[in-house]
């Protein structure tokens, strides 16, 4: 059978492409394949072709069975996520998977957030908590208008930010 697109020499690629809902066959030489982008370089093919006897590397033929599978690597024993399903969704199917993809997850979360582990020093704890405690009074006092002392409160609001950036 002829190249359906230049004419001239043998088609030797089978292009199936689906358009509009219809499965639509091309068949192409080699040449006029790569030019679409099918295959490789035509040179490529040529050039082994005609130093090499057969199909491959060392007249071997070329490996023709089913496509090998790559390893499934890490599956979590709760809900049976891959590793592959992670790295292409990046979504965790349950809490196990936190365990399970540990390995996977810990550049990640460095990369990310810059530590690996939930931090809350005691500290930060209670300041935010004097910190609401001080937004609270500051709500009271604009609702009596107390504007001196909401002045005032307001001000060790700042002072507690500008302190807590400092720390950060």
């Amino acid at each position: 059978m002829l190249c359906q697109s230049c004419g001239q020499r043998q088609a030797t690629v089978q292009v199936t492409r689906n358009v509009m809902g219809q499965k639509i066959d091309e068949f192409l030489c080699d040449r006029c394949a790569a030019i679409a982008g099918h295959t490789a370089d035509p040179w490529w093919g040529s050039l082994f072709g005609s130093i090499l006897p057969g199909p491959s590397l060392f007249g071997y033929p070329a490996y023709t069975g089913p496509p090998r599978k790559e390893p499934a690597g890490l599956v979590c024993p709760s809900c049976g996520e891959t590793e592959r399903q992670l790295k292409e969704t990046g979504l965790l199917g349950c809490e196990q998977c936190y365990d399970t993809f540990a390995a996977v997850l810990e550049p990640v979360f460095r990369r990310v957030q810059g530590h690996t582990r939930h931090i809350e020093a005691l500290g930060k704890s209670r300041e935010s908590d004097e910190l609401s405690e001080l937004r609270q009074r500051l709500d009271a006092a604009i609702r009596e208008e107390a504007y001196e002392e909401a002045a005032g409160i307001r001000d060790e609001i700042r002072k507690h930010e500008r302190s807590k950036e400092g720390d950060d």
